[in-house]
């Protein structure tokens, strides 16, 4: 167990890694940061999950505040958690900026994209767990990408989905230089 939370660790420090060496990776930090983790295998508690201890902010380029750690982020836990309820392979998330254009860039590149309303949310639930699972439920699949259009004081957001941690960052990374491009 102690070689897998140090795979996973060095995992997720590459992908931020490769996040913060990308240009364009700052336009899609949205205004709470962003945060990519990855589950260990069989992962059933946020404490499973490791990922950027205070998140990635947008100063002067993309920085990481923090460090990576197991329990360190539990929106992008939930969310991971959820996930791996339809398929315990998939086991890396992070949360990108919402807007049409980043939106346009995901589907120029092929990604599958789903959806969900916060106004659906059932009271007493957890946003991220139950977004995710009604996204993958009303699919059909597991997407690429999950967005939602915010609600009364939370900003909207799109959650990249994949198998580990440097392949998020990849399909992170191509949403980027996507947006540069236009």
């Amino acid at each position: 167990m102690d070689a897998e939370r140090y795979r996973v660790l060095k995992e997720v420090q590459t992908a931020v890694s490769m996040l913060e060496k990308c240009d364009g990776f700052p336009a899609l930090i949205p205004e709470v940061g962003t945060n990519i983790g990855m589950a260990l295998s069989g992962a059933t508690s946020t404490e499973d999950i490791a990922a950027v201890q205070g998140r990635i902010v947008r100063i002067d380029g993309a920085k990481v505040v923090g460090n990576v750690n197991f329990g360190a982020s539990r929106h992008v836990a939930q969310v991971i958690l959820a996930v791996m309820k339809f398929d315990e392979n998939m086991r890396s998330a992070m949360n990108i900026k919402y807007s049409p254009d980043i939106l346009s860039a995901c589907k120029k590149l092929g990604f599958s994209i789903a959806s969900f309303d916060r106004k659906d949310e059932p009271k007493d639930v957890s946003t991220m767990e139950w977004g995710t699972s009604h996204a993958i439920e009303k699919f059909g699949s597991i997407p690429d990408v999950i967005y939602d259009l915010g609600g009364i004081g939370k900003e909207a957001m799109i959650r990249v989905l994949g198998r580990t941690a440097t392949d998020v960052a990849k399909k992170a990374i191509g949403i980027a230089n996507g947006m540069r491009k236009d």
